[in-house]
């Protein structure tokens, strides 16, 4: 089985999401996600810059074989954290693993394992960085990721690494005056994107004979670099950030599932946004296919 990107599809999704962005205003999008949120309920209740940032990177690192919503595990997380008055990095640590053990209901699979990521990662030099200046990477978060990569030994490609360099800018663009999406970073490939890259058709399969479920678990394994590129086309033609992409194909899937039909999705973005923005997005969610027929 062989995947190639279509570069016609790369450039229909890009146009759509130009005309979203047309004053390159991304917050008022990224502010729907209920991840962004939960990062700027951990600041505003600690005020701890160094302390958002590294919960932040370390979660993302984490954040993978959850018993639940990635949006509901993010709002545990900012609950638990905001209730903690923590000093420094060794403490932190103890209060990941207490959290990881006694409190979290939706991050209960490879708990060892997880940790040792944890203290790998906060023990590293990248952690004193953060702690040191936490906007160290504000305008940079290609060059995070990429430390991430070597410190953890994962490509720079692999869900939780990019992951990791989306949700430090959400946090960096809370607290820090100069951050920027970074279009180096790029798309975190978790089974939301691969199978929206299928349903798409950014992503085809060159010989369509398996189900789509077998599809997804190929992009996600041996192909997933087919996929990664493919939206950095989408990134480079629209001039959008695959930070923001992601940001905009997690709101629009998690909408029109929830809402089971267009008209309903319609009202659940209205009231979330403006009216105009709304209707953008419903455009680039029929570009991807995801309006329900």
């Amino acid at each position: 089985m062989v995947f190639e990107a279509s570069e016609e599809k790369a450039i229909e999704i890009a146009l759509a999401l130009r005309n979203l962005f047309t004053d390159t205003n991304f917050n008022k999008v990224i502010e729907l996600d209920a991840q962004y949120r939960a990062i700027r309920k951990l600041y505003d209740s600690t005020c701890s810059k160094w302390l958002t940032t590294l919960v932040a990177v370390s979660n993302a690192l984490i954040s993978y074989r959850l018993s639940g919503f990635g949006e509901d595990y993010w709002a545990e997380v900012a609950s638990f954290f905001s209730e903690r008055r923590i000093s420094g990095v060794s403490e932190l640590i103890e209060e990941y693993k207490y959290f990881l053990e006694n409190f979290s209901k939706y991050n209960r699979i490879g708990v060892k394992f997880k940790e040792a990521r944890l203290e790998k990662f906060l023990r590293s030099s990248i952690a004193l960085k953060l702690c040191e200046n936490p906007c160290i990477y504000a305008a940079n978060q290609g060059g995070l990721v990429k430390e991430l990569s070597y410190v953890m030994k994962q490509d720079v490609i692999d869900k939780t690494i990019a992951f990791a360099g989306k949700m430090y800018y959400y946090a960096a663009s809370i607290i820090c005056p100069s951050a920027s999406p970074d279009p180096g970073v790029p798309m975190p490939i978790d089974g939301r994107v691969a199978y929206v890259s299928l349903i798409s058709g950014l992503v085809k399969p060159i010989k369509d004979n398996v189900p789509l479920v077998r599809h997804r678990a190929l992009i996600l394994g041996k192909y997933k670099e087919v996929a990664v590129n493919a939206w950095r086309r989408v990134s480079e033609i629209s001039h959008v950030p695959c930070i923001i992409i992601d940001t905009v194909v997690w709101l629009l899937v998690r909408t029109l599932k929830s809402s089971h039909s267009l008209s309903r999705a319609m009202s659940m973005l209205k009231r979330a946004i403006d009216e105009e923005t709304a209707f953008k997005l419903v455009k680039v969610a029929e570009v991807l296919n995801l309006v329900p027929q």
